[in-house]
């Protein structure tokens, strides 16, 4: 779901993104009123309230639009395929489509979408998109490829991870309180720690299957990203007074993006692979010839190119994190004994004291 804005509109948008900011904090107000009234003793509820009001607003939108929305012809204007690097080391894949549209007594409108992979590739820039639009007059409207909804739009696999998440806590809690006691948890806490390596050895042998890429190209390559740090687990909470998760990385490795055009497509696409930095040596504007999938056209494939960071930098971030781990127990068991050090001398300093005290008053 995006937003439509014709040149009228525009200074309306302005205002309603800076009209955003103090809405947030009448929210958080809101919420801070409703614990007062409800007695609630979470400290956390006017956030919660703020964050929940907001999810609403944008689920009730998606689904306002779905029922009243009405399908108009848009033309595709442009079509952009990035690359976005991430600090877990890997990437993602971007799609941008531009379009234009016409509401009955307006000008031309403008939108931005970020469709998913299959209805990018399927767009042809000039040619005619089905859009669904939210009408509300001068103000600017509501937009998504008609053949989308909500249910199209929701990322389902967080959602459904979540919530499986949350069952088998409280299936755990429930188990908790019976004979066998925290076994379950133990077994859970080792499959949660075991899956990702699991599914990084998994990629690994999966990047060097060729069955899996029959098909072949030639291309020049764009660009290389080489990555020498990486963190497994980004955000704010990991810097400052938390523990650190980022680490420098044992294997380095190039991201090596190509531009070619896979069989059966009318257009180029964006093709990546990742290879241990120097095996080979890539460079931008290298000729290579890249393995692809018909069903993944771009998840591509170098020839010859080792790849054993899938699973030595995950081996290397255990390691590291045990290192750091054991740094922190021996520097908390140093500062224990030598704290129980001090006490007892100054205990010792203490009684001494009152002893000589004693023996003058004597």
């Amino acid at each position: 779901m995006s937003v439509g804005h014709t040149p009228d509109s525009v200074v309306i948008l302005i205002l309603l993104v800076f009209a955003a900011i103090p809405a947030f904090f009448v929210l958080a107000l809101v919420g801070r009123l409703l614990r007062w009234l409800l007695r609630i003793k979470n400290p956390d509820f006017a956030f919660y309230f703020t964050i929940g009001a907001i999810i609403v607003a944008v689920l009730g939108s998606s689904l306002y639009l779905d029922l009243y929305g009405e399908v108009v012809p848009g033309s595709v204007v442009k079509k952009v395929e990035e690359i976005e690097y991430r600090e877990e080391g890997d990437w993602r894949h971007k799609f941008t489509l531009t379009v234009e549209y016409t509401l009955p007594g307006q000008g031309v409108a403008t939108a931005v979408l970020s469709p998913p992979g299959d209805l990018f590739d399927a767009a042809t820039e000039g040619e005619t998109l089905p859009l669904r639009v939210l009408n509300f007059g001068e103000w600017p409207s509501l937009v998504r490829p008609a053949d989308q909804s909500t249910l199209t739009w929701l990322p389902w696999r967080w959602i459904g991870g979540i919530l499986a998440l949350i069952g088998a806590l409280v299936a755990l809690w429930k188990v908790s309180n019976t004979r066998i006691g925290c076994l379950p948890g133990v077994f859970f806490v080792c499959a949660l720690a075991t899956i990702p390596f699991l599914n990084k050895w998994w990629e690994w042998q999966r990047s060097m299957d060729g069955s899996l890429t029959p098909l072949r190209a030639s291309t020049r390559i764009e660009a290389v990203q080489r990555v020498t740090w990486l963190d497994p687990l980004p955000g704010e909470s990991n810097n400052g007074e938390s523990w650190e998760t980022g680490f420098t990385i044992p294997q380095p490795y190039d991201i090596v993006t190509v531009r070619y055009q896979p069989d059966g497509y009318p257009e180029w696409v964006v093709g990546v692979d990742a290879v241990d930095a120097g095996k080979p040596d890539v460079q931008p504007g290298m000729a290579v010839i890249v393995a692809y999938s018909p069903h993944d056209p771009r998840q591509v494939r170098l020839l010859d190119a080792s790849r054993l960071h899938h699973w030595v930098n995950p081996l290397g971030w255990v390691q590291d994190q045990m290192v750091n781990l054991a740094i922190s127990l021996g520097l908390m068991v140093a500062a224990s004994w030598v704290g129980d050090r001090l006490k007892a001398w100054w205990r010792q300093r203490v009684a001494d004291a009152l002893a000589r005290r004693e023996q003058q008053l004597l």
